[in-house]
């Protein structure tokens, strides 16, 4: 009786179209984890660790996509008037299409990490700084594109549109000239390419490792574990030290002998610290220089320089263990370390 009513009054096709609605509600989420499953096969298969990663990161999205696309087709069995049927049908179009470009600007975010591991297993490895430049230029393409797509449901003339949007772009562009600059100093930073992600490096008075390279500045982690900011324009016209691309660290300093030392104490001495160059198997014994250099305001001084590994605690190791043997060779030589003194004579 009930169905033979709802038939009379048109109503069957409302019902079986809310019930799809409220049945793409309830499984949206099982319904793209199948989609993803499906899609992701290869991926799935390869590695699992990743495949987990995209999953989670499309899963939102693409249950909305899939909830939204049910909705759009229900929408045209539920017998809505048809003046109001235009906006209706607008409006979960759009919310479709955003949900979809949503799921586009999720698998954008994994491009990074794709290109840097297809290009390893190539022998032709792109550095991570390249590889956040391309997924952050398709993410911009994929929201640009996006909210064109959006527009074009609610605007019939979208090209009288997107040239007012220039000319607002323009003004905009002339207002925001420091963004610019930042973008252009990125972009000179990807091509020249003067660090990596993970580098330690040292500009203008800022030193440590280099965490995030983004369109307008970049990050920085220095050695007290702070971060630091600094605009990608400064960066690029800054002079950079990349510590990491050292092949090797050179140590430099001077011993300071009192004045009343002798000659041949002094000899003896240059003698056992290059000895001691010698022994140490973290020293480079080719570029070691010891020589007598100076006489100095108050004391005689014996220039000392040697290479020694990259590693900063390694190297720190081989400094301390060099000057103690320093300190030792200085006892058994005779000869005694001066400190900076002034003396005053006194005319009678």
């Amino acid at each position: 009786m009930s169905l033979d009513f709802l038939k009379a009054q048109g109503a069957v096709p409302l019902v079986i179209a809310a019930a799809a609605v409220v049945l793409a509600f309830l499984f949206r989420r099982p319904a793209a984890r199948l989609v993803i499953r499906f899609t992701l096969t290869r991926l799935r298969r390869r590695n699992p660790d990743r495949y987990k990663l995209v999953r989670d990161g499309l899963l939102r999205p693409v249950s909305y996509m899939f909830f939204t696309g049910i909705a759009r087709i229900a929408i045209e069995y539920m017998g809505i008037p048809e003046k109001a049927f235009g906006v209706v049908a607008n409006i979960v179009s759009s919310l479709f299409m955003v949900t979809a470009f949503w799921a586009l600007y999720a698998a954008g975010g994994f491009v990074a990490v794709l290109i840097a591991e297809s290009t390893r297993e190539k022998g032709n490895g792109v550095n991570a700084t390249a590889a956040n430049y391309v997924a952050g230029a398709i993410r911009i393409v994929i929201v640009v594109v996006g909210v064109l797509m959006v527009l074009s449901r609610w605007v019939s003339d979208i090209s009288g549109l997107i040239a007012g949007l220039g000319i607002g772009g323009l003004a905009i562009a002339l207002a925001a000239q420091d963004t610019a600059a930042n973008l252009f100093g990125s972009i000179s930073i990807m091509l020249d390419k003067p660090f990596e992600i993970g580098d330690w490096v040292e500009t203008e008075g800022v030193e440590g490792t280099v965490e995030k390279v983004g369109f307008r500045s970049s990050r920085i982690r220095a050695f007290d574990q702070s971060v630091i900011t600094i605009p990608n324009s400064k960066l690029a016209n800054s002079t950079i030290s990349n510590g990491t691309n050292r092949i090797k660290r050179r140590i430099t300093f001077r011993l300071r002998l009192v004045y009343s030392t002798p000659p041949k104490a002094i000899s003896d001495y240059i003698e056992r610290i290059k000895a001691v160059l010698e022994a140490d198997p973290d020293v480079e014994n080719e570029s070691a220089m010891v020589f007598f250099e100076n006489f100095a305001d108050s004391a005689l001084e014996v220039f000392v320089s040697y290479h020694t590994v990259v590693d900063y605690i390694t190297m720190m190791r081989v400094r301390e263990r060099v000057n103690f043997a320093f300190l030792e060779e200085a006892n058994e030589a005779g000869v005694s370390m001066a400190f900076p003194s002034v003396s005053v004579y006194r005319e009678n």
